[in-house]
């Protein structure tokens, strides 16, 4: 497929967000492993617990969505971006950039720096909602691809709703007013924004751009609007049943839409992709009983959310090189395959399963070792993950430079 240059935006606005992302999982993993983080049953208020949380959640999986965001959005609505989006871009990465590292400050030595805490939650939370605005300007602008944009702007309204709850939570943490009990509306916010802002980024997406790349068809109108609607409505009312029905729905669809991909054969993004839809599947039959509880928040994480988001990233990133990189410069673009090989990505993802699954494991009752030991894994996932992107991006720069193409490229 070739690009339309009318939705490119200039690639100064995308790094910043991915290049935190990239670094602030290996940092999280590295603190899980930390000697005396995962140590007690009272974890609610552990400095270094939510510091580490919030590395993946706001660092990693909010970062990247953020970035890739402004490209994609365009790519998506399929028309050129809104006046002033690459401005809006670059200030909303600032806020959020600058509000995240001051939140992370204040959690981490909340009676030093609880102030600058404060001032950062308040500008990654102003910087977040500017960027909503945004992007549901853009998508209202938009016609055609309807269910996409349905799973997009529920998660920005769950994105919403989740940055009011972790608010509230904030305010209590440093004792100015309470309304929900410290647990409860922990699970609430974490369930939100893990899985109703960045899950619908992800579903939404992959379910566009998975199909693309892969040369398979997209989902189903119905069965993948239904799914929508079932996710959000069981994270916006509190039901666990509803949500497992949304989650269960969604992962079969796109599972089937995956299955009759033109293109056969082992691809380390559609492997990735799909190994987060199975574990997603299951973790609907677990939600059943548990509900939005923080295990099953971090269940989420580990086994479906990082495995999930690496594999879509791989079948994105030969497209983002290609626009930004190949176009005029080489006639093929090279595949996934081609940039990243194939052992690595898989190692990469099954490191950060086991990872999630220790930690969890841990919130479970199980021995501390073994979430420090599912950490040590995960940092080192994190860090074979940044190893084979950085290589990719080498080997396209290389490609172009020397005007030759790569091994395994595909027409586009």
């Amino acid at each position: 497929m070739r690009p339309d240059p009318q939705t490119l935006i200039p690639p100064r606005v995308v790094i910043p967000p991915v290049a935190v992302a990239l670094i602030a999982e290996p940092l999280a993993w590295g603190l899980l492993a930390w000697p005396g983080v995962l140590d007690g049953a009272a974890w609610y208020g552990r400095s270094g617990l939510l510091v580490a949380v919030h590395l993946i959640t706001v660092g990693t999986l909010m970062m990247a969505i953020v970035g890739l965001g402004w490209q994609l959005v365009p790519v998506v609505t399929a028309q050129a971006p809104p006046p002033g989006w690459t401005r809006l871009a670059a200030v909303c990465d600032a806020l959020i950039l600058m509000g995240g590292a001051g939140l992370m400050l204040g959690l981490g030595w909340p009676q030093a720096l609880g102030a600058l805490g404060a001032l950062g939650a308040a500008g990654l939370i102003f910087g977040l909602v500017l960027r909503a605005a945004g992007v549901l300007w853009a998508l209202s602008r938009a016609k055609g691809r309807r269910v996409t944009r349905l799973w997009l702007l529920f998660a920005e309204l769950s994105g919403l709703a989740g940055l009011t709850l972790g608010a509230l939570l904030y305010s209590g943490r440093a004792g100015l007013w309470f309304v929900l009990p410290p647990v409860v509306g922990i699970a609430h916010h974490a369930a939100l924004l893990l899985l109703g802002w960045v899950g619908g980024w992800m579903l939404g997406l992959g379910g566009l751009l998975l199909p693309m790349f892969s040369l398979s068809a997209e989902p189903r109108p119905w069965p993948w609007a239904l799914a929508a609607t079932a996710w959000f409505v069981g994270l916006a009312l509190g039901v666990p049943a509803v949500w497992a029905i949304g989650a269960a729905l969604a992962a079969l669809t796109l599972l089937l839409s995956l299955s009759r991909r033109a293109r056969r054969g082992v691809d380390p993004g559609v492997w990735g992709a799909a190994l987060g839809l199975v574990a997603l599947l299951g973790l609907a039959v677990v939600s059943l009983g548990w509900g939005p509880r923080p295990e099953a928040v971090a269940l989420a994480l580990g086994l479906w959310a990082l495995p999930f988001l690496r594999g879509v990233a791989l079948k994105i990133l030969p497209f983002l090189l290609e626009v930004h990189l190949f176009v005029g410069q080489l006639q093929r673009a090279p595949t996934a395959k081609a940039l990243t090989g194939e052992r690595l990505p898989r190692l990469s993802m099954a490191l950060s399963i086991l990872a999630g699954l220790g930690v969890s494991l841990v919130l479970l009752g199980a021995p501390v070792a073994v979430g420090r030991i599912g950490a040590a894994l995960g940092l080192l996932g994190a860090a074979l993950h940044i190893v084979l992107l950085t290589r990719a991006a080498a080997r396209g720069w290389l490609a172009v430079v020397k005007r030759r193409a790569l091994p395994g490229l595909e027409a586009t």
